[in-house]
């Protein structure tokens, strides 16, 4: 917060940690799989560079995801 100036409308953020867990897998010659869950500790936060033009009215908002999974199947023909 020290090095933010004080006149800059946007909202200090606290500092914070992440833990994201992906892999990858190949089950046979023509399927992968990529799986990601992301956020494991399920920390609220919001990233410095997203508060631009936010205010202060509702930052939560704008706040990232909590706990989050995301996967992918491809199929190679």
């Amino acid at each position: 917060a020290s090095d933010i100036d004080p006149d800059d409308p946007r909202l200090s953020t606290d500092a914070y940690e992440i833990l994201d867990l992906v892999g990858f897998a190949r089950i046979g010659d023509r399927l992968n799989v990529n799986l990601g869950v992301f956020n494991l500790t399920n920390e609220r936060y919001i990233r410095w560079a997203d508060t631009a033009g936010i205010g202060t009215d509702a930052p939560a908002r704008f706040t990232a995801p909590g706990t989050n999974v995301s996967m992918t199947l491809r199929v190679d023909l």
